[in-house]
């Protein structure tokens, strides 16, 4: 799709900034080389969320769209600079993000949802208030009850259970999902999702995994004929 605006003067005549700019939209892999309007060529490409789970885990197709960037899309104005800017959220190790997190061409800024988190969490995880909160969340999610006794237990301890946590955005949450706080919408989630999913989507670090095998001589031996 295209949006163009018209061409519109002030008073004094002169023209208005936006006047005759267009914004149009492609898909990353509709082609862009050589993107044209009439006579306009880009001078700004914002790149929204270019990856998914599946791509991002395959380095062929990160591969691939690091390249129709750096070849297609930065080369898209035909002269002066083309800005040119990204939102996205990492998933795994070694992603397009983490791909342009490293190359020194591009600026990048990460944002994490918990900037701190709450002091009962980190030196009381498994029998702090908040583990004793979860403890009944859960109880009421099994028996598909309202989550009102977890509810009433955070009101009553919530200066200890907030105490030490900085958010992003602590205003983020909604009354009518049960919330009453950014941070317990936050852990909630964090609750539901799992660790190693919420360091990705909401803290922006993606962990990485490794793990060994334990090959021994006779293994070997098992796969192969003709050795002695």
């Amino acid at each position: 799709g295209i949006i163009q605006f018209a061409r519109l003067a002030k008073d004094d005549g002169t023209e208005f900034p936006t006047s005759g700019s267009v914004i149009t939209v492609r898909g990353i892999t509709s082609g862009v080389r050589g993107l044209k309007i009439g006579k306009l060529r880009p001078d700004t490409v914002i790149l929204d969320d270019l990856q998914t789970s599946e791509t991002a885990s395959n380095p062929e197709q990160v591969e691939k769209i690091m390249t129709i960037i750096k070849k297609d899309i930065m080369n898209l104005s035909s002269k002066g600079k083309l800005a040119v800017l990204m939102t996205s959220t990492p998933l795994v190790p070694e992603d397009l993000c983490e791909k342009i997190e490293n190359d020194i061409v591009w600026q990048t800024t990460k944002y994490s949802a918990v900037i701190e988190w709450p002091t009962d969490v980190e030196k009381h995880p498994e029998d702090g208030l908040w583990a004793q909160y979860f403890k009944k969340f859960d109880a009421e999610l099994a028996e598909d009850l309202p989550h009102n006794a977890s509810l009433e237990f955070y009101k009553q301890n919530r200066a200890s259970m907030d105490y030490g946590a900085v958010l992003f955005s602590p205003e983020r949450f909604k009354l009518e999902d049960g919330h009453i706080s950014g941070l317990q919408a936050l852990l909630e989630k964090k609750h539901m999702i799992g660790d190693a999913a919420f360091s990705a989507e909401m803290q922006m670090k993606p962990r990485r995994f490794s793990f060994k095998l334990d090959i021994k001589p006779k293994d070997i031996l098992k796969k192969v004929i003709d050795v002695p």
